[in-house]
């Protein structure tokens, strides 16, 4: 049976990849887009809930011990499982082809239509859409 898991585990260990990456917490938060306290409590959580610590932080550098060497190891492992597990299902969904007819007034089809049909279009490169309004008929 899994065990259930405490607090942002995977949240945790993916800041804890970016400060080794890194090697420091500053330069983590540039690369995660997250701020400094931010990443400090992600490495306090995860170093208390494994009871270890990984870092060795005397030299002023974030510094790797023994047992942050192994976790770094494993993280980018099952980091690298959880990305084929996303493509796995990405890749079975259909590819929906055809086309869409809409009519409706000139106006919808300038101001309120554009960004839905680009997000529709972006997830669904294969749908054509035809829209008539107004008298104008174009097609995307």
């Amino acid at each position: 049976m899994i065990e259930e898991m405490p607090g942002d585990l995977l949240q945790w260990l993916r800041g804890f990849y970016f400060v080794a990456r890194a090697g420091s917490i500053t330069g983590a938060t540039t690369l995660m887009g997250r701020e400094q306290p931010t990443i400090t409590r992600q490495i306090k959580c995860l170093e208390r809930d494994l009871s270890v610590t990984l870092f060795d932080r005397s030299s002023g550098k974030m510094m790797l011990t023994p047992e942050g060497t192994l976790l770094l190891s494993r993280a980018i492992s099952l980091f690298e499982d959880i990305e084929e597990i996303r493509n796995l299902f990405k890749k079975s969904q259909p590819e929906y082809q055809g086309k869409i007819v809409l009519a409706t007034s000139h106006s919808i089809i300038e101001s309120f239509l554009p960004k839905y049909i680009i997000q529709f279009k972006n997830a669904h490169p294969n749908i054509k859409f035809h829209l008539i309004g107004g008298g104008i008929s174009n097609c995307l």
